[in-house]
């Protein structure tokens, strides 16, 4: 008899000889592990929810109480006013979005057309190209931020926006990601 015939045969799925059935874990087992998840995330959001906590307290409140105090015991914004009123948070959001945005989309934009045509096309000197990529992935990317500096600064675009966008414009794994799919 077919295969096809065994499995409508049958109302489980079909499997290989020599293959087991998955086993259902039991329920102390499931407890178990949901204790387990549950404890990791406390330890995971304690932090978060503690820097929270102190954003809250007030003047008069000491922050370094030990065991600390989760709840403050007169919670004020002024702290965020004051954070508000002296710092442009608003302003270095909008920057870092316009940067990861045009980030993004160049490099999409410009590792599909590299992609292209290392992957697709058939040209003289294509091997050096694809070692060129794959040896600037050996380098961390630490090792290059002094030259990065030195280029963008003789080129006049230290402390801008496009000083910090260029760098990031197009990447050698993107467009290898591309090029192999």
């Amino acid at each position: 008899m077919s295969k096809v015939a065994d499995m409508v045969r049958h109302d489980r799925p079909y499997r290989a000889k020599g293959s087991s059935d998955i086993m259902k874990p039991s329920l102390a087992g499931l407890i178990v592990k949901y204790l387990m998840l549950f404890a990791v995330f406390c330890i995971m959001v304690f932090p978060f929810f503690w820097q929270l906590s102190t954003s809250f307290k007030g003047a008069s409140e000491n922050i370094y109480d030990f065991p600390p105090t989760m709840i403050p015991a007169e919670p004020t914004w002024d702290n965020y006013k004051e954070v508000f009123r002296t710092i442009p948070v608003l302003n270095y959001a909008w920057h870092s979005l316009l940067v990861g945005v045009g980030t993004v989309i160049s490099n999409v934009i410009f590792a599909t057309l590299g992609g292209y045509a290392l992957g697709c096309l058939k040209f003289k000197g294509k091997a050096i190209i694809i070692a060129i990529f794959f040896s600037t992935l050996l380098l961390p990317g630490e090792v290059t931020l002094t030259s990065q500096y030195l280029t963008i600064k003789s080129i006049g675009l230290a402390n801008t926006l496009w000083g910090v966008f260029l760098p990031g414009a197009i990447a050698a794994i993107n467009v290898l990601l591309v090029s192999a799919t």
